[in-house]
C-alpha cells in the first residue's frame, strides 16, 4: 500500500467548483445588497419631495387645486414650457429676485417645476440642477382630489435598471434595451 502524499487534480477541481459556486452567491448577494441600497437613497428622496410640496402646498392653500396634475408629471411637461420663476433662487453668479406678479396658479405650477425639475445653476463652468427631486432617476409626480378635501401625492423613478442586452447578456445600464421597473411612493390622503 502506497501512501498518499500531496494533492490529486481531481481533489483541486471539486475545491475549486465550490469555491466558485460560493464566490458567485457572494457576488449576487453584493449587487442585491448595492440594488437596496439605491432604492432605500431613492425612496428617501421621494418621501423628502412628497413633504416638500405638501409643505408648499400648505403655504399656497387659497390655489390648492391648482396643484393637480391630471396623471403623471414628468419635467419635461408643457405645463413647465413658461414657468414664471416665482421664489428667489440664486443663479451661481447672483441672487435672483423672485416674480412679485405671480399668481396663485402661477405660484402652484412653480412649487411642482421646483420640486421635481429645480433651477439651473451654472457655476465655474458647470450646470447643475439643485432640487430635491436631482438624485432620482427620472422622477414623476402626480397630484389628485381624494374627496373631503383631501388630496393623492405619488411621485414614481425608476428603481431597476437591469435587464438584458441583445446578445442575452445581463447588463446594468440604462438605454433601450433594458427593462426599467418604476417604483412608487404615495401618500393616500393628505389635507393642507
Amino acid at each position: 500500500m502506497r501512501l498518499q502524499q500531496g494533492f490529486n487534480l481531481i481533489e483541486i477541481a471539486v475545491t475549486m467548483a465550490i469555491t466558485s459556486v460560493g464566490l458567485l452567491g457572494l457576488s449576487s448577494l453584493q449587487l442585491q445588497a448595492m440594488k437596496a441600497t439605491m432604492d432605500s437613497g431613492n425612496r428617501s428622496q421621494a418621501i423628502w419631495v412628497v413633504n416638500e410640496i405638501m409643505n408648499r402646498m400648505r403655504a399656497n392653500e387659497a390655489w390648492i387645486d391648482s396643484y393637480n396634475t391630471d396623471g403623471f408629471l414628468e419635467c419635461d411637461d408643457a405645463r413647465f414650457a413658461n414657468i414664471k420663476m416665482c421664489s428667489a433662487y440664486n443663479d451661481g453668479a447672483a441672487k435672483q429676485a423672485a416674480d412679485n406678479s405671480c399668481t396663485g396658479q402661477e405660484v402652484a405650477n412653480f412649487d411642482l417645476f421646483d420640486a421635481l425639475c429645480g433651477v439651473e445653476v451654472r457655476q465655474n463652468g458647470v450646470t447643475y440642477k439643485v432640487n430635491s427631486a436631482n438624485f432620482i432617476s427620472s422622477p414623476k409626480i402626480s397630484i389628485a382630489d381624494a374627496g373631503d378635501l383631501d388630496k393623492t401625492i405619488a411621485i414614481r423613478w425608476n428603481a431597476q435598471t437591469s435587464g438584458f442586452g441583445d446578445g442575452g447578456e445581463r447588463k446594468y445600464t440604462l438605454d433601450n434595451t433594458v427593462a426599467v421597473q418604476e417604483a412608487e411612493y404615495r401618500i393616500e390622503r393628505f389635507r393642507p
